[in-house]
């Protein structure tokens, strides 16, 4: 049901509420997509309409259109045509004069279609209202759509762009009913869009500035459909026709900066299904703010921030830049100050003559990617540019922002700032004197404004956190601070411009008060050392409490020719030497700070003292030679020394002394029996400065010993002898030894005995007392005589081995040179090959035990022997008509024997020179092959040769 008024009255209360936010009960909730109190400024700029279409083009299959296609050509209905009618509780409802509701204002409240999910005002999951640009929360929003109705319904809101509206805040929660059983053209639709004039259309900005959503579910068919729980869609199963979609209140950021001066239109577009009975809707609400950066001005207190800069709020992403040229941004290459004539005198953040996305004329913020950056001093200081390194006193920042309309499509938007340098930057000098007092000078700065000198306060304190009671409180830009006690103290300085006590910096400074060390030099055991005794140097200087606050401390040392320094590093406090003669000492100590004086030297809290060393040399002794002395006997050492003056001598049986035996410059002991020497020391003292020599003198006990080269010699050598452990000796030799006779009381002898010989030494010692003699053998070992055997005495040519033996006596090792070849051994065997001469020359080297040789040479003679066996002949043919054996010897022995084939004796003789026919027992012998057997044996020889062979007998 509808109602109707009056139409004048309705659009003067409606102009009312849109320009001056009117509070009467009935219009406590006024159309619009924002607080109307702080949304509308201006009514020709910002205004509402909406249209309903009673009869729709549609396509082939019955489809209701949605779109700008649809509402292109068709008159709008303004806001003057809507009327009013109440709805609900605590909400008005618009309505066209045909009595249709078009647009719902809403206020606090659920929509009972999603089950009270959704609020009427933008709220989140738990609760809680968003809020608008200002901080407050929403109080209206409208809704747009059909329920139940027919047709498409669309809600238009027109405004001009300017510096001040050009960022939007969009919230839109959708609710569409959906069946399952529809398909995807059949459903709801919900189309968000923003467009520009055009001639007489109206144009998307770009892809970007358009939002679609079908309200078609995921199928197989159709993946990109809604899913419940994903991108904030939700799904309540009511079952058949009435399944209900809705999506969480969504915000939406659209940036209109590129469209300064230029009128655009937020397009919302609803469609119910295809059937007219399943209802879409929208709640939509919003806000809009300028897009600028807002600066702070200049904090106080002690950070380094210099100004707080907040971008335009509720975008997606922020990246803050700032210039790199070091150019203060008024007066050259851009400028900030540009009137926006078509607003009311609002000025724009923008920079002109800089490409706005050029990041080579701009550097990223540290930690700049929130919506409030905190510009810090060293923002301020050029990093390219003729100016680079300098602290700048105005500098620019950019803020690149992210926003979007639909998620899938972001775009970017940029803002820029001019900011001043205006924060005090701390800076002090501290001018020391080493007299307890440092002076403080105020060198802080402001790039862009003066500081105010009559405010400078300076307060000090014993810890570094500025808390507790104060030393001193001092005013002024230089101001002295005097302790009585040296040490590290702290000091809070405050400074403000000149022009805001407001745009202050505090911060806490360490402070130091030197005082001038006492040097001194102190000396262990004493300055009056003896030569060579090790001395300690010590820096003793008085430093008071400040020796253990400054790292940075310095001494150096002078001593002789010699420097030494020393610091935190290497203290060097502390100096072990030893001097051979008078020496100057020289220290120099200063703590690690300095100050320069009024003529530009540095000047170093330091002090200087000098001590000198006295040295005096211990005695020069001359102690006794060792001695040697016999068993029992009693001898005496001594000590001199080569200086004037009072000395004493003082004689222990250990170094060092702890068991003082004797006094005095001679000792006389009698060393112990049990011990073969006995070391005694003796300690010399100079008085009365102390300074001591140590020396030793040893006493031998004589036992002495025989050592020789060799103890065994051949005839002709020598072999050398020599005695110790005593004062002199005395040498004799058994049997006599004529060598021995001139070196009889040498300590070393040279002798070579003629056979073996037993040498005797006496040992004497130094009071010519004899020990018990001791002797050694020299064992003289012939040369070996060479007495050869052979075996046999000749070489035989039939048997060419001959063994030859050394039966030399003394020999030990034999070596023979047998016709040029070399054989080693007592004795050898011999086969000789060449036999073509009359005899063969044998050499012998025999040798004995320690190697000396002697050497034979003599020749074995050759004996030929031959002896013909032949092995055919013939009886019946007078050259060859009888067997026999040709030999040129004459033999001591010879027998023959002769077989047949079956092994019967035919022929048998014991003359060498026999004869045989070729018969037996008279009778003639077949023609056949028989066999012999001879032994024979031939002068000169023990052995019977054997030979047996066959011979054919022809006939």
């Amino acid at each position: 049901m509808s109602m109707h008024i009056n139409k004048t009255t309705w659009l003067w209360s409606l102009l009312c509420a849109l320009l001056f936010g009117c509070g009467t009960t009935s219009w406590a909730q006024c159309p619009g997509w924002h607080n109307p109190t702080s949304f509308v400024t201006n009514n020709s700029q910002f205004f509402y309409s909406g249209k309903a279409l009673s009869d729709v083009p549609s396509s082939s299959d019955n489809t209701i259109g949605v779109g700008p296609q649809y509402y292109t050509g068709g008159d709008l209905i303004p806001a003057a045509q809507l009327s009013q009618t109440m709805c609900g509780s605590g909400c008005s409802g618009l309505s066209l004069d045909d009595g249709t509701h078009r647009f719902v204002v809403k206020g606090t409240g659920v929509d009972p279609n999603t089950n009270n999910a959704i609020s009427f005002l933008p709220r989140n999951p738990a609760g809680v209202y968003y809020t608008d640009n200002n901080g407050q929360p929403y109080t209206h929003s409208i809704r747009v759509g059909t329920e139940c109705t027919y047709g498409a319904e669309v809600l238009y809101y027109q405004m001009k762009v300017n510096s001040q509206n050009c960022l939007l805040t969009l919230w839109y929660a959708p609710v569409v009913e959906t069946p399952t059983s529809h398909t995807q053209y059949e459903n709801s639709a919900l189309i968000l869009r923003v467009t520009k004039k055009q001639g007489n259309d109206w144009v998307l900005l770009d892809e970007r500035y358009e939002y679609i959503v079908s309200g078609q579910p995921q199928t197989t068919s159709f993946p990109q459909g809604l899913v419940d729980g994903q991108n904030g869609w939700h799904h309540i199963n009511n079952g058949g026709y009435s399944d209900v979609w809705y999506k969480d209140w969504t915000k939406a950021m659209i940036s209109l900066a590129d469209f300064l001066d230029e009128t655009v239109r937020i397009e919302v577009y609803m469609a119910a299904c295809v059937y007219d009975a399943h209802f879409a809707y929208c709640y939509i609400a919003g806000d809009f703010q300028p897009m600028q950066i807002v600066s702070s001005g200049c904090p106080p207190g002690s950070s380094t921030v210099v100004d707080t800069l907040r971008a335009p709020r509720d975008m997606v992403s922020y990246t803050w830049y700032r210039s790199t040229s070091g150019f203060d941004i008024q007066g050259h290459n851009f400028d900030l100050q540009y009137l926006d004539t078509t607003s009311t005198g609002v000025v724009r953040t923008i920079l002109y003559g800089v490409t706005r996305n050029d990041t080579i004329n701009w550097v990223r913020c540290t930690n700049g990617n929130q919506r409030q950056y905190l510009a810090q001093a060293s923002d301020f200081i050029a990093t390219e540019g003729a100016n680079q390194g300098q602290t700048m006193g105005v500098q620019s920042f950019m803020c690149k922002m992210t926003s979007y309309l639909d998620p899938a499509k972001p775009f970017e938007s940029f803002v820029y700032q001019r900011v001043e340098n205006n924060k005090p930057q701390l800076k002090i000098d501290t001018i020391l004197s080493c007299y307890n007092s440092t002076r403080l000078v105020n060198l802080s700065t402001s790039p862009n404004r003066g500081l105010d000198s009559s405010r400078t306060h300076w307060t000090f304190y014993e810890n570094e956190y500025g808390i507790g009671e104060p030393l001193d409180s001092l005013g002024g830009d230089n101001v002295f601070f005097t302790r009585n006690s040296a040490g590290d103290y702290y000091t809070k300085l405050w400074v403000c411009t000149e022009d805001d006590a407001n745009c202050y910096t505090e911060g806490i400074f360490p402070v130091r008060v030197l005082e001038s060390p006492h040097a001194h030099i102190g000396v262990l055991p004493d300055d009056q050392p003896c030569i060579g005794a090790d001395v300690m140097l010590v820096d003793s200087t008085f430093l008071t409490a400040q020796s253990h606050l400054y790292d940075g401390w310095q001494r150096d040392w002078k001593i002789g020719n010699e420097s030494v320094h020393g610091d935190a590093l290497q203290p060097n406090g502390n100096l072990t030497r030893n001097f051979d003669e008078e020496t100057n000492i020289r220290l120099i100590v200063r703590n690690g700070l300095n100050y320069i004086d009024e003529d530009g030297a540095t000047v170093w809290c330091a002090d200087t003292t000098q001590r000198t060393i006295h040295v005096f040399s211990s005695p020069n002794m001359t102690v006794s030679d060792d001695t040697i002395v016999c068993k029992g006997n009693q001898t005496h050492v001594s000590v001199e020394v080569d200086i004037d003056g009072v000395v004493t001598y003082e004689w222990y049986e250990r170094l060092g002394g702890s068991n003082l035996i004797a006094s005095g410059n001679t000792l006389e002991v009698t060393p112990p029996d049990n011990v073969e020497h006995k070391t005694y020391y003796v300690k010399v003292t100079r008085q009365p400065q102390g300074c001591e020599a140590w020396d030793s003198v040893t006493v031998h006990i004589i036992k002495p010993t025989i050592h020789q080269s060799r103890t065994a010699i051949c005839q002709g050598d020598t072999v050398t002898l020599w005695g110790e452990d005593a004062h002199h000796y005395s040498w004799a030799a058994a049997p006599g030894d004529v060598t021995l006779l001139p070196q009889q009381t040498q300590q070393q002898v040279v002798v070579s005995p003629t056979g073996t010989t037993i040498y005797t030494l006496i040992g004497h010692g130094n009071d010519d007392c004899d020990a018990m003699p001791v002797t050694t053998t020299v064992e003289v070992i012939p040369y070996p005589t060479p007495i050869v055997s052979t075996t046999p005495a000749f070489i035989d040519s039939e048997d060419p081995q001959v063994t030859f033996t050394d039966n030399s006596p003394y020999s030990v090792h034999s070596e023979w040179n047998i016709g040029g070849m070399m054989e080693i051994g007592v004795q050898v065997t011999h086969t000789f090959e060449d036999l073509n001469r009359d005899s063969i020359p044998v050499t012998l080297y025999t040798s004995n035990l320690l190697g000396c040789t002697s050497d034979t040479q003599f020749y074995i003679p050759i004996q030929r022997f031959t002896t013909w066996i032949p092995n055919t002949f013939t009886p019946n043919k007078p050259d060859n008509k009888y067997f026999s054996i040709a030999t040129i010897n004459q033999l001591e022995y010879f027998n023959i024997i002769i077989y047949d084939r079956r092994g019967v004796q035919v022929f048998a003789s014991d003359d060498q020179n026999f004869a045989w026919d070729g018969t037996t027992d008279g009778n003639r012998c077949p023609q056949g092959v028989y066999v012999y057997f001879v032994r024979y044996r031939r002068p000169g020889t023990s052995d019977l040769i054997q030979r047996t062979g066959t011979i054919t007998l022809l006939r």
